[in-house]
C-alpha cells in the first residue's frame, strides 16, 4: 500500500515538473518575441543614389527616434532634381540594384524598385499618423536641396499601421497582425522627376545607431 501510494505521489511530482517547464518554455518564448520589437532608440541611413543618368546624384541622411510614444523624423537631402520629392519607408531590406532594371532600358522604374523594397509602409509627409491623411511632400529648391521634420505618437501611427487596408491593391501596405514595426532593415526611398513624382532617385537601409 505504502509502495503505490508512492509511486503515484512520485507520478504526479513528475507531471507537474514536466508541467512547469513547459509553461516556463512558453514564457521565455514570449518574453524573446517580444525582446525582438525594436521601439525606444535611434536609427538612421545614409542615401545612395539610384537612375543617376537621370537624376543625378542625391545624397543625404534620414534619423529617427523613438522615446516612449514619441516619433521624431528628420532628414537632410542635396542634388535632388528641383521637384516635390515622394518618400516611404518600405517593407523589404534591400535597396534596387542595376540588376533591377529588367526591361533593360537603362532606368529602374517604380514597379522594378517596388519589386525589390517591397510595399511602401510609412509615407515621410506631413502627417507620420496616417498613410492617406499627410499627402504634403518636401519640395527641393532650386539647388536641388531639402529638409525634412516630421513627428507623432507612436501608438498612433501603430493604430494606423495595423488597422485594415482600405486599397489592398495598391502599393501601401500594413502590417501584418503578428509584425512588429522594427525599423531596422527597412528601406527607406526617395521619388522624384516624372510627372507623378514616382521615379527612384535614392534609397538607404537603415540601421539602429547609437544615441547621439
Amino acid at each position: 500500500m505504502k509502495t503505490s501510494l508512492l509511486v503515484t505521489l512520485c507520478s504526479l511530482c513528475f507531471v507537474l515538473s514536466c508541467g512547469k517547464d513547459t509553461m516556463g518554455d512558453e514564457f521565455q518564448e514570449k518574453q524573446e518575441v517580444q525582446g525582438n520589437q525594436e521601439t525606444d532608440g535611434y536609427y538612421e541611413t545614409t542615401l545612395i543614389p539610384l537612375n543617376t543618368q537621370v537624376a543625378g546624384s542625391p545624397t543625404g541622411y534620414f534619423r529617427f527616434r523613438i522615446a516612449g510614444d514619441s516619433v521624431t523624423v528628420s532628414g537632410d537631402v542635396q542634388n535632388t532634381p528641383a521637384t516635390f520629392h515622394r518618400q516611404y519607408i518600405h517593407t523589404g531590406s534591400n535597396c534596387p540594384g542595376p540588376g533591377a532594371d529588367n526591361d533593360l532600358d537603362g532606368n529602374i522604374s517604380f514597379d522594378e524598385s517596388l519589386f525589390i523594397t517591397g510595399g511602401a509602409l510609412l509615407p515621410l509627409d506631413s502627417d507620420l499618423s496616417s498613410q492617406s491623411r499627410g499627402n504634403s511632400f518636401p519640395i527641393a529648391g532650386a539647388l536641388g536641396n531639402y529638409t525634412y521634420t516630421a513627428s507623432t505618437s507612436l501608438g498612433r501611427m501603430l493604430a494606423d499601421l495595423e488597422s485594415e487596408d482600405p486599397k489592398p491593391d495598391d502599393f501601401l501596405v500594413k502590417l501584418e497582425s503578428d509584425e512588429n514595426l522594427n525599423l531596422s532593415g527597412r528601406t527607406l526611398v526617395i521619388y522624384g522627376i516624372r510627372s507623378d513624382n514616382s521615379f527612384p532617385i535614392a534609397c538607404g537601409t537603415i540601421l539602429r545607431s547609437e544615441q547621439r
